[in-house]
């Protein structure tokens, strides 16, 4: 297994040299990144939480040195873990019942610095990442409902915010379109620590309109794949 990785890298070096040759020179300096992901979770926490986290992530990365085979930088990412609406009641008054709208939309933003080993400056590009960083998951309310006057009367609230370190690493790919642009793809793996999060699969509404929820508590492992564009300079 290990001797056919080799034989493969080797062969990606071989391939990207000769497309330089003939293509020409491709930039090789600072990087930005825009890209959509996934979170698909893993280990306690695929136990804990059922579904994947959609978003997307933006970067940007500095070469250092005079081979500019090493790059620096952060990332920034959003991902979305679910977004329910529901139709409640709430009691204003012991004769009078309103009814309405609660929104619910629990999220994770992360930020992360990033150190790149990248040797390759051909149209095809291998690179690792070792990456650390925090995220912070998040849910709030939206409660909106109408007055018995017919005025709308909105309600806005934080049920839970909390954050967690990680580290990781990832390994990815870039192939050039054009001397400045290249598709870029790549795979994270994740390694959290322990957070609260709201589990949208026990929410409700008391009479007074408070929410009433329960938090759940799990390590944050995930597995990020992500593919988009890179502007080189």
């Amino acid at each position: 297994m290990v001797k056919s990785i080799t034989y493969f890298i080797c062969l990606i070096v071989l391939v990207s040299h000769g497309l330089q040759a003939q293509s020409g020179s491709h930039a090789n300096g600072v990087q930005i990144t825009g890209m959509a992901q996934l979170g698909l979770p893993q280990n306690d926490f695929a136990e804990a939480y059922a579904g994947d986290l959609s978003g997307f992530a933006g970067s940007i990365m500095f070469p250092v040195g005079k081979a500019k085979m090493l790059h620096f930088g952060g990332e920034y990412g959003w991902n979305s873990m679910g977004k329910e609406k529901t139709q409640v009641e709430i009691v204003k008054a012991p004769e009078e019942i309103l009814a309405g709208d609660m929104s619910v939309s629990s999220d994770v933003k992360s930020y992360h610095a990033n150190m790149r080993f990248s040797p390759l400056k051909g149209p095809i590009r291998l690179y690792f990442d070792l990456l650390f960083g925090m995220k912070v998951y998040s849910t709030d309310t939206e409660i909106v409902f109408e007055e018995a006057n017919g005025s709308e009367v909105q309600t806005t609230s934080s049920l839970n915010n909390e954050n967690t370190n990680f580290v990781g690493f990832a390994g990815g790919m870039m192939l050039a379109v054009s001397r400045n642009f290249f598709i870029d793809a790549k795979l994270q793996s994740l390694q959290g620590g322990e957070v609260k999060y709201v589990d949208q699969n026990n929410l409700g509404i008391a009479a007074n309109g408070d929410v009433e929820y329960v938090l759940k508590t799990t390590a944050t492992d995930l597995l990020v794949p992500q593919v988009g564009l890179s502007i080189v300079f």
